[in-house]
């Protein structure tokens, strides 16, 4: 039976049993799941839980969420500490008191309770699942308390101390600017824990802030060793191989309109005129496709990166500079 098949029988059974929960066991048992398929069988609930398709209760026990009134969505919180739960299915946002909120942070996917239906207002709900993190780091500011060391997060939506956990300061001064990776989320009235991934420095160091806005954004400013290697081989092998049906246009004189100190240049114009008196328009594009390959360890990078960002002082490339502004750049010559 596929997966699909799998998927179709347990909503078909949960909506038969009229909002009453069952195990995962008694949901396998019910669609015939073959005992050395039972993994993959658990492993799709994860999946229609992450979808906010189903909901699991505190007894590990499902229930499709048409069955309560719940809502999957995505939480954005306010300056104030309250949130907004917005469903992907369209309808009201639900609003959450920062108090319902639980462990669940700005841009967590979520499921909310429906706890009052005020008259004019927002339905109003509480936090009872949080189905996916939207980070698992934060940079904030180091501080020592009297006891334990914390993390004041620079993004004000993110309104929680975060405690750094013992021996995991990596050496940390007081108002430095850190890279936090969480290590729990907090429960009730306990603080999240982290540990520090890396030290920017304090923010009054030049390009401190400018690091600080990247590294919130999960925007990593150097490449891994193996991608670097894999994008030196690419130029290296593909400079040499120009490909079939290409022709030499570097009698040409070509030109881009880009500030005097770019690095790397997308596209350029030419204008020529031909023997018979017609005057030609070239249009030059980088032809990123010849060096980047689908399926190589670049083009992995390039797809996690989506882009390529610019900051007030650099830009932070999607492809490593020696194709970015090596041989996908129109540079002269």
């Amino acid at each position: 039976m596929s997966e699909r098949q799998w998927e179709e029988r347990v909503l078909a059974i949960l909506a038969r049993e009229r909002g009453a929960p069952a195990k995962a066991k008694e949901l396998a048992r019910a669609v015939d799941v073959p005992t050395h398929q039972y993994r993959d069988f658990r492993r799709l609930l994860r999946k229609l839980e992450r979808r906010g398709t189903i909901i699991r209760t505190r007894g590990n026990r499902y229930l499709p969420t048409s069955a309560v009134d719940v809502v999957p969505g995505t939480l954005s919180l306010t300056r104030r500490g309250d949130g907004f739960v917005r469903s992907a299915e369209g309808g009201e946002d639900v609003f959450v008191p920062a108090a319902w909120l639980d462990t669940a942070m700005d841009g967590d996917r979520v499921v909310v309770r429906v706890e009052r239906r005020p008259r004019d207002r927002n339905p109003e709900g509480r936090v009872i699942r949080v189905l996916e993190r939207a980070r698992e780091t934060l940079v904030g500011t180091f501080h020592h308390g009297r006891r334990l060391a914390y993390v004041t997060p620079l993004d004000a939506r993110l309104n929680r101390d975060v405690l750094v956990a013992p021996g995991e300061d990596a050496g940390a001064e007081k108002g430095d600017v850190v890279v936090l990776r969480f290590l729990t989320w907090g429960e009730g009235r306990t603080a999240p824990t982290g540990a520090v991934e890396q030290v920017l420095g304090p923010i009054t160091d030049p390009g401190v802030d400018v690091t600080a806005v990247a590294a919130g954004f999960g925007i990593s400013l150097d490449f891994p060793p193996g991608v670097m290697e894999a994008a030196e081989a690419a130029a290296r092998r593909h400079a040499a191989e120009p490909g079939p049906g290409r022709v030499d246009r570097t009698d040409l004189v070509c030109f881009t309109i880009d500030p005097a100190d770019a690095k790397d240049h997308d596209d350029a114009l030419s204008v020529s005129r031909d023997e018979e008196g017609r005057v030609w328009i070239g249009v030059h594009i980088a032809d990123v496709s010849h060096f980047v390959r689908p399926g190589t360890p670049v083009d992995a990078e390039a797809f996690e990166r989506g882009t390529s960002v610019y900051l007030v002082d650099r830009t932070i490339p999607m492809l490593p500079p020696v194709l970015s502004n090596g041989v996908c750049s129109l540079s002269a010559g």
